[in-house]
């Protein structure tokens, strides 16, 4: 399971200024990404609920699900 979450981690990083809601009059809306999902790379919900560590973010303690890392990471 690690070696699909992080290209996971990857694509937030390179990509997922796709899903900014950068256009307040909303002419364009945000673009979709299949890249920017846990299904794409073969993450099951059960999976969403494992910890890990969140030592390297400022966003959690000590550790997280990786739903909850997901989630905070959502616009």
């Amino acid at each position: 399971m690690s070696r699909a979450v992080q290209p996971l981690i990857a694509a937030f990083r390179m990509v997922g200024t796709r899903k900014a809601k950068l256009d307040r009059l909303l002419w364009t809306p945000p673009q979709a990404s299949v890249e920017l999902t846990p299904t794409f790379y073969g993450l099951s919900a059960a999976e969403m609920s494992t910890r890990f560590s969140t030592a390297d973010t400022f966003l959690f303690d000590e550790d997280a699900t990786l739903g909850n890392r997901f989630h905070a990471s959502q616009p």
